[in-house]
């Protein structure tokens, strides 16, 4: 399995402290593993973890404070025991050793995104680099980049289960949206090349257009200030409501709020933005083959059943009324 270097998080969020980037490679190192199976691990990719990181509007200051693990919530806005604390890893340390495995790893996952990013993104592409007989499995999910708010409507016109949105907010323009694909259950990915360079196997997997179901987007606007409104819309398995919704700054404030249409919201409000987490349910269950296990150099793709959408969204306090609009919310 693959984990995220130093390195890697100062690249993907410059700002950060080496003592934030060792809090983040902390929760990441919590994520559960599947037991009595072969071992599953859920690539996060880098560009998601700053999305996350950029929506819950986490300061670099806020996090050499310490904020991963600190404070958590669950769907009810209440606070929850915190995860205990991580012995530091040989990565933590400075030592030449230490160093010295940092830029090897840095450089080998440099370069697998390169050779990744050489496919088009609606394939799914599986890397795996051996070190002393060891494998290390990583992937690339399936995804549209959308550079128009037109192209953008186009796609969500093809996800009904997905909420839609309404009023675009005043001065605000279309940045960037991804939208995230998944096949419906039933179809399959095709195994469609083998490509092995520099000591790293890739496989390209392939699947029918006419197969896709829109799992969720990533969504960013921004006005000439460059203040930004960021949406991340995703499909989820049955939450616990009791359980970990979101990891916050210390000085952030929570409060349960209504939001018509939504079973759950919370509002998390930090420095100066606005931040929410919305849950609905479903309909009806959406199952889709997205569920990846690795074992060796094999990978299975199983199903997994979507019961309910999730949004993590974030915008300047001042502007907090404009984003409810867009997303239909407005209390």
């Amino acid at each position: 399995m693959r984990e995220f270097s130093k390195a890697e998080l100062q690249a993907l969020y410059e700002p950060l402290p080496p003592e934030a980037c060792n809090r983040i490679q902390d929760t990441l190192a919590l994520l559960p593993l599947q037991k009595e199976e072969p071992i599953m691990k859920r690539r996060i990719s880098i560009g998601l973890l700053a999305a996350l990181i950029a929506i819950l509007g986490l300061t670099s200051a806020a996090l050499a404070g310490g904020i991963l693990g600190r404070i958590q919530i669950n769907w009810k806005g209440e606070k929850i025991i915190a995860a205990p604390q991580i012995t530091q890893a040989p990565y933590h340390t400075n030592s030449p050793s230490a160093l010295e495995e940092q830029h090897q790893m840095q450089s080998i996952s440099q370069r697998i995104d390169a050779l990744a990013n050489e496919f088009p993104s609606r394939d799914l592409i599986v890397s795996t680099w051996k070190d002393q007989g060891a494998a290390t499995i990583s992937y690339r999910g399936r995804s549209m980049i959308t550079d128009t708010l037109d192209q953008f409507l186009a796609f969500m016109e093809k996800a009904p289960h997905l909420p839609p949105l309404h009023i675009l907010p005043e001065g605000y323009t279309f940045q960037k949206a991804e939208i995230y694909l998944a096949c419906q259950e039933g179809s399959q990915y095709t195994l469609a090349e083998t490509r092995e360079t520099e000591g790293i196997t890739l496989q390209r997997y392939t699947a029918d257009p006419k197969d896709d179901v829109i799992t969720g987007y990533h969504l960013i606007l921004e006005k000439e200030d460059g203040q930004r409104i960021m949406i991340y819309c995703h499909l989820y398995t049955q939450s616990d409501l009791n359980d970990l919704c979101a990891d916050l700054a210390e000085d952030s404030i929570v409060e349960m709020m209504d939001a018509p249409g939504m079973d759950n919201a919370l509002r998390i409000v930090t420095n100066d933005r606005a931040g929410h987490i919305l849950r609905k349910e479903l309909d009806a269950p959406i199952p889709c083959l997205n569920e990846f296990i690795f074992s060796t150099e094999q990978v299975e793709i199983r199903p997994t059943l979507y019961q309910e959408v999730q949004f993590h969204n974030s915008a300047p306090l001042e502007d907090e009324q404009a984003l409810f609009m867009l997303l239909g919310i407005a209390p």
